[in-house]
């Protein structure tokens, strides 16, 4: 499992401009921002819709993306996703970028 030692905080809207990354403005949606070395991660976690974005950006150039909604959460991270802790939620969603 990739370990993830950086502060995870919410993305806020002057962040997502500055990164161009398109903030989702859904009731009960909400994105937080992490690096990794040169790396941006946001991870957007709507519960009301039950699905999770996880974008990787380096600058303004988006690496990769992941959309999960519904089963697929519990298919490809773990069943009980939502006890997970952000960091440990976050490192199980980099490694399908690997």
């Amino acid at each position: 499992m990739t370990l993830i030692n950086s502060t995870i905080r919410t993305l806020s809207m002057d962040d997502a401009s500055q990164y161009g990354y398109v903030h989702q403005q859904h009731q009960n949606c909400i994105s937080y921002r992490l690096t990794k070395g040169v790396v941006l991660y946001v991870l957007t976690i709507n519960s009301q819709q039950n699905y999770i974005s996880f974008d990787a950006y380096m600058g303004q150039e988006q690496l990769d993306s992941i959309f999960l909604q519904g089963r697929g959460i519990s298919e490809m991270v773990c069943n009980d996703w939502q006890t997970l802790t952000l960091i440990d939620l976050t490192s199980r969603l980099i490694q399908l970028f690997e």
